[in-house]
């Protein structure tokens, strides 16, 4: 949820990626609370907000309603930071503010945290309005003071409202989504804060409520502007509307009108948003908490729905089956999408496929990516940064199937290509790593050439691989 997740594919020597013959994105659980009590504090989660995914898939949890932080490992919950001494009326643990030791010390409905690379652990401490710190197993607090208010300064005599989310600049220092406060504040690693300053020529620099941050790998800040209904972005404090309406007419709650639209980003509808995040691809993921669904911000400018709908539910299996029950935190990481299912008390994750069905782009963007002027009539052709890719074979159509020439794609994308014929396989090499490709992963062969679906060489490559049947023409994206 606050850096782009990378792909890596250098895990030894010999990597041997096993293709799917045919793409099926389906939503999945990486918790299962079917399996656990609500009020088994330790093992179950409340209410879980925040997430974030490393790398080797252990995923941190602000268990909001326990009162606690938690690692998810190969499905089993431990508990990294919290503790509490008794429950409330409503059955809910107690919470409270205690710094000191990790498992002893105490949290009041934590909603996000973020993890630095040296391993400590960030947290948005909400109802103690708060930023709070795990660091070699003692929780400290950095800034805030226990009470609400709004005011910036050294450590605990800064004051927040809220704080909602957190994310890690690349400047190294900590940006706050002071939710109630309607204000981003910066803390340096010293627990000095400051307030982000935004300037815009639309009004988008007013905020109503912003409940997520994202920097992107250029530095790009993207807020989830709930109130209003809409994400922005900020570029060298320019704060500017991308997805959702500009209309600023706020009902009698001071919200700007909800809705459930795709399309164009600008006339795109969210209901509430609050969380979001980025695959390597450049597309934008959104959870749209009150319409239970997940949307995408493509970078084709259009907003789709991948899953989900405005009914709350709980069911896994297809995207166009999924239900959610107030989806409210995302993350990616190693092509796959994992999600917060708030109420549902559940993460649940989807592979993600950026040349599957759900998440095709405009044949208008892909028409810019490439030269018509050098389309010949009845002949397929295979395009990469705008230059047609000339190879030893060519692309296939076959119902609707465009079958891409392995050869030809991967040699354009820097691959050493070769045939090992005591396995029947192509060979794909870039530096240290080495891919296998035959039959029984997707390989299709025909006259001596080796041929992959796009929706397979996509997860083969790992660049966006997309038709136009209309051209008889494939594009990779860079």
């Amino acid at each position: 949820m606050k850096r782009k997740g990378k792909i890596i594919l250098l895990l030894s020597l010999l990597t041997v990626l096993v293709l799917q013959s045919s793409f099926a994105a389906e939503v999945s659980r990486s918790f299962d609370a079917t399996a656990v009590a609500l009020s088994d504090v330790y093992n179950g989660l409340n209410q879980p907000y925040g997430i974030e995914v490393m790398d080797d898939g252990v995923i941190y949890i602000a268990d909001t309603y326990n009162n606690m932080i938690k690692k998810l490992e190969n499905g089993k919950l431990t508990v990294v930071a919290g503790y509490y001494e008794g429950k409330n009326s409503l059955g809910f643990p107690l919470g409270g503010l205690k710094d000191g030791d990790a498992l002893t010390a105490a949290f009041n409905k934590p909603r996000d945290i973020c993890v630095a690379e040296d391993g400590t652990i960030y947290v948005a401490d909400s109802q103690n309005h708060a930023i709070r710190k795990i660091k070699d197993g003692t929780v400290t607090t950095l800034a805030g003071t226990g009470e609400a208010g709004d005011s910036v300064g050294l450590g605990r005599t800064t004051r927040f409202n809220l704080p909602t989310a957190i994310a890690i600049g690349g400047d190294g220092k900590l940006y706050v989504a002071d939710t109630l406060n309607n204000k981003i504040k910066v803390l340096d690693t010293n627990g000095k804060s400051s307030e982000l300053a935004l300037t815009s020529t639309d009004n988008a620099n007013r905020l109503n409520e912003p409940s997520d941050l994202y920097f992107d790998d250029d530095g790009t800040l993207y807020i989830v502007d709930s109130g209003n209904q809409c994400i922005k972005k900020v570029v060298d404090g320019t704060a500017s509307i991308i997805a959702g309406g500009k209309v600023y007419a706020l009902d009698e709650a001071g919200y700007a009108p909800q809705g459930f639209v795709d399309g164009l980003a600008s006339l795109a509808k969210f209901n509430f948003p609050k969380g979001m995040t980025m695959d390597d691809r450049g597309n934008l993921y959104i959870a749209d908490t009150w319409n239970n669904a997940i949307r995408v911000l493509m970078v084709d400018n259009r907003v789709v729905t991948l899953a989900g709908n405005t009914m709350p539910g709980n069911v896994v299996g297809t995207l166009d089956k999924a239900a959610f029950d107030a989806p409210i935190s995302l993350d990616y990481a190693n092509e796959k999408l994992y999600i917060t299912d708030r109420w549902n008390n559940e993460i649940k994750q989807i592979n993600v496929n950026p040349s599957a069905s759900e998440m095709q782009l405009g044949t208008l963007y892909l028409k810019q990516q490439i030269d018509a002027n050098a389309i010949e009539a009845d002949e397929a052709s295979l395009w990469y940064n705008g230059e047609k890719i000339l190879g030893d074979a060519s692309v296939m159509f076959k119902d609707d199937v465009a079958w891409v020439p392995l050869k030809a794609a991967a040699t354009a994308l820097g691959y050493n290509v070769s045939w090992d014929s005591t396995v029947g396989a192509v060979v794909l090499t870039s530096g240290d790593t080495v891919q296998h490709v035959s039959q029984s992963n997707g390989l299709y062969l025909e006259n001596g050439k080796s041929y992959v679906k796009t929706e397979d060489l996509d997860l083969l490559l790992h660049h966006t691989i997309q038709k136009i049947p209309t051209l008889k023409a494939v594009v990779i994206l860079p």
